[in-house]
């Protein structure tokens, strides 16, 4: 398969699956699609602007633009829920898809100690 000829076969069921915790920006930075798992925790996350939603821990940003975030795509982002603090930090990147200028963050729940797992129903 040529480059990028694999998209055309991950539909959202399946981005779902990789991807258990992915949602979607526009250029106005507002999360415009999420996915089940991201749904489930913040069920009405969806239309909130990303600053509103999450602070960015890592790495340090100067600005918050679609134009910054789209410049440090592929770096490793911590993302802290401000809509609720009991929430573990998602650990993932950001993917700029140009063809729709929109920016896909794609991540797990950070975890640095195992209790946390047991306090959020997870497993190894």
């Amino acid at each position: 398969m040529k480059n990028g000829a694999v998209i055309k076969y991950i539909n959202e069921e399946r981005l779902n699956c990789l991807f258990p915790h992915y949602f979607i920006l526009n250029q106005s930075l507002v999360i415009k699609e999420v996915c089940t798992g991201v749904e489930k925790l913040f069920p009405d996350i969806l239309n909130t602007p990303l600053i509103v939603a999450f602070e960015i821990a890592q790495p340090a940003m100067l600005s918050y633009t679609f134009e910054a975030l789209c410049e440090c795509a592929g770096e490793v982002f911590l993302l802290e829920s401000n809509i609720d603090k009991k929430h573990l930090p998602f650990r993932g990147q950001f993917l700029h898809i140009q063809e729709e200028q929109k920016l896909l963050f794609a991540g797990s729940p950070w975890i640095t100690d195992v209790d946390k797992l047991n306090q959020h129903n997870l497993i190894i």
